[in-house]
């Protein structure tokens, strides 16, 4: 079973490296998806920056954008975790806060989604 997980693993970053050589990019979402608010900025450090280094290894691009787990505002901490993704080098973020955005951006580390009704997990 290790084998297969291991030869799964390797099959999905293939297909994420073929997408990308075909113009899809990749963001970042953290190792292990963890709610934000409630570990360590140590912790959230090293999973926001294991996530992002992983997907530039692989894919051998530069990852500037970030996507919180679960996405509401009560799921991270905007103190250090603003702070710990500039640090990082990324430039937007979303979230699951309902709203738009209108240029210039309020806040490029925060931004919002508005829901399709129909499709409820489908974000514009």
């Amino acid at each position: 079973e290790l084998s297969l997980t291991a030869a799964s693993k390797q099959k999905s970053w293939e297909e994420v490296k073929e997408m990308s050589r075909h113009g899809i990019s990749f963001g970042s979402h953290t190792n292990s998806h963890p709610v934000l608010s409630v570990i360590s900025e140590k912790e959230a450090q090293i999973e926001i920056a294991g996530s992002k280094k992983v997907i530039e290894e692989q894919t051998q691009k530069l990852v500037n954008t970030f996507a919180y787990p679960y996405g509401k505002v009560q799921d991270y901490n905007r103190d250090y975790i603003f702070k710990i993704l500039k640090n990082e080098g990324f430039k937007y973020a979303c979230s699951t806060n309902k709203g738009s955005e209108e240029f210039p951006l309020e806040n490029p580390l925060e931004l919002k989604r508005k829901g399709v009704s129909a499709y409820p997990y489908l974000f514009l």
